[in-house]
């Protein structure tokens, strides 16, 4: 059984923990994200935040140097994804975000657009 981890002191991470653990719980999906060994940063215009999938999800403020692909937004255009006003597919194709590790991490940076796909279903 997961336990919830407290969320953290920043805002941009209280944010991020709140939402992602809401899709997170859903059935079908916590059992695949439970799974997944990867660290992306969100390198927004106000500060980093790194997400860390191990047994769960766990956000902390900051970037982390050993990470396996990077997000580059806006706090806008975050709040536009997770409210679900901008999906992720529209926001690269516009180059309103950018990922780096795109190619070497095909994979992760797919589970990742799912997982914030999720959000724009409700």
């Amino acid at each position: 059984m997961q336990t919830v981890p407290a969320l953290p002191r920043d805002l941009l991470g209280a944010m991020l923990t709140t939402v992602l653990q809401q899709v997170i719980r859903r059935p079908g999906i916590a059992e695949e994200v439970s799974s997944w060994r990867m660290t992306v940063v969100l390198d927004t215009d106000y500060y980093p935040v790194t997400l860390v999938f191990q047994d769960g999800l766990t956000v902390r403020a900051g970037r982390t140097e050993d990470y396996t692909f990077g997000v580059r937004l806006t706090v806008a255009l975050l709040v536009d994804i997770l409210r679900g006003r901008v999906s992720v597919l529209g926001a690269l194709l516009r180059g309103q975000l950018t990922v780096e590790g795109l190619w070497r991490h095909l994979r992760g940076v797919y589970r990742f657009y799912r997982l914030l796909s999720q959000l724009a279903r409700g």
